[in-house]
């Protein structure tokens, strides 16, 4: 029977990394969904009617679908910066993970499982996490092995100044020639 030895998995990632990453992914999510938000509701509140009047104005329509629109690729942008980060410093059995997915692809997907669920009036939904969870996977790639680093042992640097005492063990007393 031939054993393989099988490298241990490991992250790479350290604590700046991480929390730059949380930070940008903050910082899309909030420019993109602000403005998403604020174009879908700039002509919606404060019109002077209530809500269903505001709606059946065509152009708040428009308005709301940009404004959803620009919300959605903030979030899947964000989501894509931290799958990209997790992957590249990830190792498994001296695989590096890396993730190639864009935007688009997923905020497409996205839209398709929203629109999907909307026209089966949210069945759809119980499938949306295993859906997701097979695009990215699908989107993730190991590339060729990584090189192990290699243990370099220090030699003794023996200064010729320095006396070399060496030790002799002896088994028993009389050896001693006491």
């Amino acid at each position: 029977v031939e054993t393989v030895e099988v490298a241990p998995s490991r992250f790479t990632g350290g604590f700046w990394g991480y929390w730059g990453t949380q930070i940008l992914r903050f910082i899309v999510s909030v420019l993109f969904c602000g403005v998403g938000f604020y174009v879908a509701t700039m002509n919606i509140w404060g019109a002077g009617g209530t809500l269903m009047e505001d709606l059946a104005v065509p152009m708040n329509w428009v308005y709301l679908m940009i404004g959803g629109a620009l919300y959605g690729i903030g979030v899947c942008w964000a989501e894509i910066i931290n799958y990209k980060w997790h992957a590249k410093h990830t190792v498994i059995s001296n695989q590096q993970m890396s993730f190639n997915a864009n935007t688009w692809s997923l905020f497409w997907n996205a839209f398709k499982w929203v629109f999907l669920s909307a026209i089966t009036l949210g069945i759809y939904m119980l499938w949306i996490p295993v859906k997701f969870k097979k695009w990215q996977v699908k989107h993730t790639t190991s590339t060729p092995e990584i090189e192990e680093e290699e243990v370099v042992e220090e030699e003794e640097v023996v200064d010729p100044t320095i006396p070399k005492i060496i030790f002799k063990e002896y088994d028993d007393e009389a050896e001693l020639g006491f």
